[in-house]
């Protein structure tokens, strides 16, 4: 009974009650390794990585058919601790544990893959992924990818040109999924390593496609990149115009009830603070932000800093004039995560001169705009009709955020 009730409880994300009830399997059962799997997952969510270690270790103590799964956990652990090397003996003995089923499996060797980059064995990484694409576009698409991690321009460029070669041709006309792939590659290639303005346009491609095959619910995220790109290259008006598209997409799902962010707080986190990036003051920005420590991570994340909210928090540092500690901080989220595509970025847009468009002194965006009712007026087009409305959009915002967050 403890059990199944455990497993509800971190379904529904109330984690402390699910802990209680896997507790009290143990106290009957000090053995069972599903309970020790359960407690590792919520202990992970919270960033309590060290206990989720201990209790994954216990579970492929006690259960053998589970030893590929948490070896695959231990991996994902230790590379958010920053311990690269461990982890990627971690998903090595996941591939011996699981036979050929896991040695095929995309998901187990897209993870070792990404390990061996962090300790600099591209090549070997580069063999691994060669061993389960099979189908050429899907690996030009991981290759690239790599590349992003890298920062590797010049491999990037002979990988999307062969790709691009093979997959725009009468034959693949119909290949609209694959061309998204495509133009979200080519526009990070353009952001980590070549020219900002490009991206931003190759994004603009992704998100026309994407509302070809009407996939609103990806959207958010190019939307987000967008701002991200744009802010960096010092063009507001184009990360006003996403930041609106956001503000209006988190509306409708609003609307229809819709939770996207289950348990995927830190990515509600970022998605928050881009909808209020030009409304809110710098405190209020800075108060989101401060939530990040305390804010569960992603249930699919492997990355021992969260590559969007920090990248949020380098922008609002540049925004403040705080040139030196943005930097710094990039370089420590690099030092954790070398292959982070996100400072990367960074660095590359700014390496000829900071373009972002900094605060003024009574704390609103300055430049472009002033003050945050000339936001709300440049933002929604400055009748009194347009601010009611604004300011009904900031509040929907709000509870949903709200809700999202508190779990």
């Amino acid at each position: 009974m403890f059990i199944e009730r455990a497993m509800l409880y971190r379904d529904a994300c109330m984690y402390d009650k699910a802990i209680e009830d896997y507790e009290n399997v143990l106290a009957e059962e000090p053995d069972n390794p599903f309970a020790y799997n359960g407690l590792a997952f919520i202990y992970k969510m919270r960033m309590e990585y060290e206990k989720a270690l201990v209790c994954v270790k216990k579970a492929v103590l006690y259960y053998d058919k589970l030893y590929a799964r948490c070896y695959c956990d231990m991996g994902d652990l230790y590379t958010l601790l920053g311990l690269h090397k461990m982890a990627v003996e971690a998903y090595e003995k996941a591939l011996e544990a699981g036979g050929e089923d896991t040695k095929n499996s995309k998901y187990y060797v897209r993870r070792y893959a990404y390990s061996l980059l962090r300790i600099h064995k591209v090549e070997e990484s580069m063999k691994a992924l060669e061993s389960v694409y099979t189908n050429s576009l899907e690996l030009y698409e991981q290759k690239v990818i790599v590349c992003h991690k890298l920062a590797d321009r010049e491999q990037a460029r002979i990988l999307l040109k062969k790709w691009y070669e093979e997959l725009f041709t009468v034959q693949n006309a119909d290949k609209v999924q694959e061309k998204i792939d495509y133009y979200d590659a080519l526009a990070w290639t353009e952001l980590v390593c070549g020219d900002v303005n490009k991206g931003i346009q190759c994004f603009e491609k992704e998100v026309e496609l994407k509302a070809l095959l009407g996939e609103a619910e990806e959207l958010s995220g190019v939307y987000c990149d967008l701002v991200f790109a744009a802010t960096l290259a010092g063009e507001d008006k184009t990360a006003m115009i996403y930041t609106k598209k956001l503000i209006d997409f988190l509306e409708k799902k609003q609307k229809e009830g819709e939770n996207l962010y289950y348990e995927m707080d830190k990515i509600a986190l970022e998605r928050e603070f881009v909808s209020k990036y030009f409304t809110a003051t710098a405190e209020e920005l800075e108060e989101i932000l401060n939530r990040n420590d305390k804010t569960n991570i992603c249930y699919f994340c492997t990355e021992p800093a969260c590559k969007e909210v920090e990248a949020m928090k380098v922008l609002h540092l540049l925004r403040m004039g705080k040139q030196e500690e943005a930097f710094a901080w990039v370089e420590k989220i690099l030092k954790k995560n070398p292959c982070d595509e996100w400072m990367h970025t960074i660095k590359n847009v700014c390496k000829d001169g900071i373009k972002v468009v900094p605060y003024s002194e009574n704390g609103q965006k300055g430049e472009l705009l002033q003050s945050g009712e000339e936001a709300i007026e440049a933002y929604f087009g400055g009748t009194k009709e347009a601010k009611e409305k604004a300011e009904k959009k900031e509040g929907l915002v709000k509870r949903l955020f709200s809700g999202i967050l508190k779990g």
